[in-house]
């Protein structure tokens, strides 16, 4: 028997370890997806039978299949921990007017200096699994990751 596999948040516990294995994953599930499993009945030099060369692809499919239920899985964890870092940023935001309240100061008229940074766990991101995949190599749907924790 096959084990269950590990919840994410076993798999990555970082944001670090998240983004590597996402982009990984995509690349692994295009291969299989796509050359490996039309090529492996020759690649195992199975006879003619077109049964088991279909159950043979039927397998890797499958295979695929639940790959991509753990990629989904570590999106989700993804898109989570960006959005919480992000939040976490955007904490003071409600206590800033009741600071100029307080001080009687003029609430500011251009961004305050942090606002720039709200965004930069997101940035950060991009850039890491831009370096783990390669911007060309990376499929939309992994930009839309980053999309959704904004």
């Amino acid at each position: 028997l096959v084990p269950a596999p590990a919840p994410a948040a076993e798999v990555a516990r970082r944001l670090d370890d998240v983004l590597p294995l996402y982009a990984d994953l995509g690349e692994v599930l295009k291969w299989l997806s796509g050359s490996y499993a039309a090529a492996l009945p020759e690649l195992l030099r199975l006879p003619s039978d077109e049964s088991l060369r279909a159950d043979v692809a039927s397998l890797i499919l499958e295979s695929a299949e639940r790959l991509e239920e753990r990629r989904r899985a570590l999106r989700a964890e993804l898109v989570s921990k960006l959005a919480a870092q992000c939040c976490t940023l955007l904490a003071p935001v409600p206590a800033i007017k009741a600071s100029y309240r307080m001080t009687g100061k003029q609430l500011p008229t251009k961004p305050s200096f942090f606002v720039p940074e709200v965004l930069s766990p997101l940035r950060e991101a991009i850039v890491n699994l831009g370096e783990a995949g390669g911007e060309a190599a990376r499929p939309p749907s992994d930009r839309d990751a980053a999309g959704d924790a904004a």
